[in-house]
């Protein structure tokens, strides 16, 4: 799978990564990429799958902040997570 791209994000497409436990909740062991789910009523397509991280961090759906705000109709968001390249010096 992959990670959403700009082009997703600027048209609040209603694309989704999920979680390792999300995943196994929704498909069970079936593969999920281009498989759709519902939220309330709304539906998403499955883009990717997001490595198992443990820590209580493997239930997330990911999607587009776009996404989240017209589409869910969520204005506020509590916290936003970032992951740097594996080639790029934090300290810098």
């Amino acid at each position: 799978g992959r990670f959403f791209n700009p082009m997703e994000q600027s048209t609040s497409a209603k694309v989704a990564v999920l979680g390792p436990e999300v995943k196994r909740e929704l498909f069970g062991d079936e593969d999920p990429l281009g498989k759709e789910f519902n939220i309330e009523n709304k539906t998403f397509t499955v883009i990717g799958i997001l490595d198992a991280e443990g820590f209580g961090s493997d239930d997330r759906i990911v999607m587009p902040y776009t996404t989240i705000e017209d589409v869910m109709g969520i204005k506020q968001l509590s916290g936003i997570s970032a992951k740097v390249r594996d080639d790029v010096d934090l300290d810098e």
